[in-house]
């Protein structure tokens, strides 16, 4: 098993390599874009933030909601549905996300903000989303068109890191700057095939042709997991599946408990263990004692360590070494990373019984 040059240039026609290693500098794009406009938001005059969007356009809602953490006396809820949560009115920033600007679910949500009072902005490439915010005369940051939503992350993210600033003790174009020098730092052997500390890789080799179970904790782990597992999910046309610490301790554990029936499934199993230096202690025994669990049925278990002098370097870390496990596993899997044939049927199929 391995990778080629050739085998690349052969199957990622719409160069999603490229795209997945623009993330650092989209960062800083994406902070520039907000640096642009005015303050949108009154930080005094909300008691809640309502993150709504899907897919790729989500995942900046779950990384900001954990770097934010206790710094945002406020809840922050990522809404992935038609509708908004019961809470949401007078009050409540609604931050619209769709890369294309033409999610249904996202200009439902948008729609239903309008009737309940909510203050709203919109972050897009354009579309419907990015004509109403034109007509109702709300905050718009426009990113650059031309990328699958899941590969234009850095964008969204560096406007979201922008606004929220003001909340971020020493969080200034300085400090991105320098997280955006040490994602390029760590992530220069991971875009060379034949580099021996291409992490990514090596992981992606030993995922492909497996089912991967991702095991990490909630808060920051999560989000970072669920952004695995999409990619993985869209990249490589694979399933993935993800378990939460301390949660999967009261439940899911019970799975690895070798019998007549699960014998086979096991031995496809991928376990890997996503882990932060800041996870509990409790959470990190848990880590420990699961592992050996797997482990006495002869089921190698991976681990991957978050690096980075703070949160938010440690999980753009995180999320740059999984999108290029799923990129390798693409490849790996002969399929083209940027194609997504069954969501495209899905969305004509949706298309055609409005018609």
């Amino acid at each position: 098993m391995g990778i080629t040059t050739e085998m690349m240039e052969n199957l990622d026609k719409s160069y999603m390599f490229q795209k997945i290693a623009e993330l650092p500098d989209q960062i800083r794009e994406g902070w520039q874009i907000a640096a642009g406009a005015d303050r949108p938001i009154d930080f005094d005059r909300i008691h809640s933030i309502v993150f709504a969007g899907m897919g790729g356009s989500a995942i900046a809602g779950d990384i900001i909601r954990e770097f934010l953490g206790h710094a945002l006396r406020m809840p922050f809820y990522v809404n992935r549905e038609y509708g908004l949560p019961g809470f949401a009115g007078s009050g409540t920033l609604l931050i619209a996300s769709s890369y294309s600007g033409n999610t249904e679910e996202t200009l439902s949500a948008v729609g239903e903000g309008l009737q309940r009072g909510c203050d709203w902005i919109a972050v897009t490439s354009g579309g419907q989303l990015g004509e109403t915010a034109r007509q109702k005369e709300r905050p718009l940051f426009v990113l650059p068109p031309g990328y699958p939503p899941r590969a234009a992350l850095g964008y969204s993210l560096g406007v979201l890191l922008n606004l929220f600033s003001p909340l971020v003790p020493d969080l200034g174009e300085s400090e991105i700057e320098a997280t955006v020098n040490f994602l390029k730092d760590e992530s220069g052997p991971w875009l060379d095939i034949g580099h021996h500390q291409n992490k990514p890789l090596a992981l992606a080799e030993t995922l492909s042709g497996r089912l991967p179970l991702l095991y990490t904790s909630v808060g920051p782990g999560e989000a970072v997991a669920m952004r695995w597992k999409a990619q993985i999910n869209e990249n490589a046309k694979a399933h993935v599946f993800v378990g939460l610490m301390p949660e999967m301790n009261h439940n899911e554990i019970m799975g690895w408990e070798q019998n007549q029936g699960n014998i086979d499934i096991l031995k496809m199993m991928a376990p890997v263990m996503i882990r932060f230096e800041n996870d509990h202690e409790r959470v990190r025994l848990r880590m420990a004692l699961t592992r050996r669990i797997i482990e006495r049925i002869e089921v190698g278990v991976h681990e991957i360590e978050a690096r980075g002098s703070n949160l938010l370097d440690q999980m753009l870390y995180l999320i740059l070494f999984g999108d290029l496990v799923s990129f390798y596993m693409a490849i790996l899997h002969g399929v083209n990373p940027t194609e997504i044939g069954n969501i495209n049927a899905l969305k004509k199929g949706l298309q055609s019984s409005q018609s």
